[in-house]
């Protein structure tokens, strides 16, 4: 239909694949059921709006969004030889439906390798993990946040 719209977060709904597998079980329910057309969408609208029409709804089409000349090389290098994928007959399906984030090998931010197996090339990232596990409860602690749930 036209519409311009991109699939990102700010919050901590951090794997991407979780989130355009989101998008297209909502597309599901939403069209999907009541048409009796499963394929609805399918894996290449669902990539191409996690991607490149991302970039461009939020203005930074001519920046980043797709792999070429010129514009920030930004990517991931994904685990394709893993059993859910294997065979495959429609990848770009079964990237937004069966991937998961253990399966990125790396992650590439203009140009530059950002993580391998999900581990920092060039600073200490256990150690981040294990020093934010020591201080995280003292810091909560002193901002005085207090979890509130529903009884």
């Amino acid at each position: 239909m036209g519409v311009r719209f991109g699939m990102g977060t700010d919050g901590t709904r951090g794997d991407g694949f979780r989130l355009v597998d989101a998008g297209e079980t909502a597309q599901r329910l939403a069209y999907g059921m009541a048409s009796g057309d499963s394929s609805c969408g399918a894996g290449r609208m669902w990539l191409e709006h996690a991607t490149a029409h991302s970039a461009d709804a939020v203005g930074l089409g001519k920046v980043t969004g797709e792999i070429t000349v010129g514009k920030a090389a930004d990517f991931l290098v994904v685990h394709l030889d893993v059993p859910e994928l294997t065979p495959s007959y429609d990848l770009r399906w079964e990237l937004v439906r069966l991937a998961q984030r253990d399966q990125i090998a790396a992650v590439v931010v203009g140009g530059r390798l950002r993580l391998w197996h999900g581990r920092p090339p060039d600073w200490d990232g256990p150690a981040l993990v294990s020093r934010a596990a020591r201080l995280g409860p003292e810091v909560v602690r002193r901002a005085g946040l207090h979890r509130v749930e529903p009884a």
